[in-house]
């Protein structure tokens, strides 16, 4: 199935950490590569802000946009906008990125929670969430490469048990 491959290349990639410049014209094959597309956005936000990044089926960029901000400690979000963003640009996936204003790198119940609903979301559309990323200005996790949530599943790791997904 090319939805499989295309996630495995993603995590290869992202495995593999190349360090090399990324250019407009490449591809994002790698979480690496969709963080250095991101890092300047979130520089100096003092406030959560989610990015969605549309990406074709070769994983060339599309479009990147800020969809949502919020406060210094959350963002509301609606799957709705971001696959109304995704259809609008003709995207094949997407890749998802939002700041903690803390810095922090540890993701949030709520950003698993939401993380799996998208996930669901975009099997429905067809147009598979491929990551998601926590960004700081000089840093990034990836959800995919910590292996925080199963992007083919939405099944959320088990060294969460200690979170209450069941409220």
């Amino acid at each position: 199935m090319q939805k499989t491959s295309q996630i495995e290349r993603l995590e290869k990639n992202g495995r593999q950490k190349s360090m090399k410049e990324w250019s407009p014209r490449s591809s994002l094959s790698s979480s690496y590569d969709a963080f250095c597309q991101l890092r300047r956005t979130f520089l100096r936000s003092p406030v959560e802000e989610l990015w969605i990044l549309s990406l074709s089926r070769g994983l060339l960029l599309i479009r990147s946009q800020m969809l949502f901000r919020g406060t210094a400690d959350a963002c509301t979000v609606h799957p709705r906008d971001i696959f109304r963003f995704a259809c609008l640009t003709n995207a094949s996936f997407i890749i998802l990125a939002h700041n903690h204003p803390s810095r922090s790198l540890t993701p949030s119940r709520e950003d698993l929670l939401f993380t799996q609903r998208i996930i669901e979301a975009g099997n429905l559309f067809q147009i598979p969430l491929l990551d998601h990323l926590l960004v700081s200005p000089t840093e990034y996790k990836s959800f995919a490469d910590q292996k925080w949530i199963n992007f083919q599943t939405g099944e959320i790791s088990d060294r969460f048990d200690h979170l209450d997904f069941e409220s």
